[in-house]
């Protein structure tokens, strides 16, 4: 399921349960100025938890989930710096937990580079900042955010 919301401050695009990601929602993402997108499980946390085999193979299968490692990669792939949140969302209770997801997804990000905005010829690493507003985090080139399962999460002017 996917939603992309465009106003004049920018877009923002949801995808969730996805067991992969489509060409038609990789068209949407690629134009995210602000993406949610799922990181449902970590697949050592699946394999070795307590879920039956079959349910494990629909987590895991083209209809089924995306890992960490799936939509980390696929943000690095498009990121570009007019992306400037990442919400993770849909992660499992029992299969993953917000803090590995978003070292998982902060591990890609900062894989990526970009030019430096004094000297344009000079390629940098893309900082992340980790989606609090707090004043250390704000001069970051992307945020990236666990939402939370059971709660309400921070408030964001996008």
């Amino acid at each position: 399921m996917g939603f992309s919301i465009e106003t004049a401050r920018g877009r923002f695009v949801v995808t969730t349960d996805t067991g992969f990601i489509t060409d038609r929602a990789a068209h949407y993402m690629r134009q995210a100025n602000h993406l949610m997108i799922e990181c449902d499980y970590d697949p050592v946390m699946l394999e070795q938890g307590r879920y039956p085999e079959m349910l494990k193979d629909r987590i895991r299968g083209p209809k089924g989930h995306l890992t960490n490692e799936a939509a980390a990669g696929f943000v690095a792939e498009i990121y570009r710096p007019e992306l400037h949140h990442v919400f993770l969302c849909h992660l499992s209770k029992d299969n993953n937990t917000p803090e590995l997801a978003v070292d998982v997804m902060t591990t890609a990000l900062t894989a990526c580079r970009r030019p430096d905005e004094k000297n344009p010829e000079v390629m940098r690493a893309v900082t992340v900042g980790d989606g609090t507003n707090a004043i250390d985090q704000r001069d970051c080139d992307i945020q990236v955010y666990a939402l939370p399962r059971y709660e309400a999460s921070l408030w964001f002017v996008l």
